[in-house]
């Protein structure tokens, strides 16, 4: 559904990415690992049409995509949740819900299907958006993008900084939200969490891509855990 292959994106002069590939398949959750650093976020936003990569190719849905503005790749079915989620602080919950909203193929993310995934979010639905803690907020976000009605959805470390009820919580909606189908790119350092939902994980290091498995094959993989995510 989604293949990045051999990318090299720069911030300017700085060869950031250094061909990285990574696929993420239909209905499946694919984690992207690493320390600070090792381009975890800037491989998102090559993906995303917030960098353009030098060379390289990122198809999504058998298009090409690599270059194309992010409104433009948003459209096309992909979602995204932001590290600083973008949570409107002067709009309350439903506004931030609906401002964006649009049908997909089927339509079948609305607003009542929202509130019976996020119960939390229906409680505080006329709450502004500067009333909600950190989780509630990264709960929005992930809604948000679910109300686009995507294919896929990347996320960008949904847990950080957040408490482990809050994370359980999260963890446990992407659970649900695979098993409709949804296709996810989980950019995460909470290695519990990555390991407790995704099919495959690639580790980047440095920029470049130092392992790619299962979770049984790398949590066999003392060498990844302790040189590339700190285990």
């Amino acid at each position: 559904m989604l293949e990045v292959n051999e990318i090299h994106t720069y911030y300017g002069n700085s060869h950031v990415l250094r061909g990285v590939s990574l696929q993420v398949k239909p209905g499946s959750v694919t984690s992207l690992l690493g320390r600070n650093g090792a381009g975890k976020t800037t491989t998102v936003l090559s993906v995303m049409g917030y960098l353009k990569p030098r060379s390289g190719s990122i198809v999504y849905g058998g298009k090409a995509i690599a270059g194309l503005p992010s409104h433009r790749i948003s459209r096309m079915g992909l979602g995204f949740v932001p590290q600083e989620r973008g949570v409107f602080p002067s709009l309350s919950v439903e506004e931030n819900l609906t401002v964006a909203a649009r049908p997909g193929r089927d339509s079948r993310w609305t607003l009542p299907r929202i509130y019976e995934l996020f119960p939390r979010l229906k409680e505080r639905r006329r709450n502004r958006g500067f009333q909600l803690s950190g989780g509630e907020q990264q709960l929005v976000s992930i809604a948000r993008a679910l109300m686009l009605n995507p294919t896929v959805i990347v996320l960008d470390e949904p847990s950080e900084g957040l408490a482990p009820l809050i994370v359980d919580e999260i963890v446990e909606i992407l659970h649900k939200m695979k098993s409709e189908g949804i296709a996810i790119l989980l950019i995460e350092q909470n290695l519990s969490a990555a390991l407790d939902l995704a099919d495959m994980h690639y580790v980047l290091s440095k920029g470049e891509v130092c392992f790619s498995g299962t979770s049984e094959t790398l949590r066999n993989s003392e060498r990844v855990l302790s040189d590339h995510l700190s285990v």
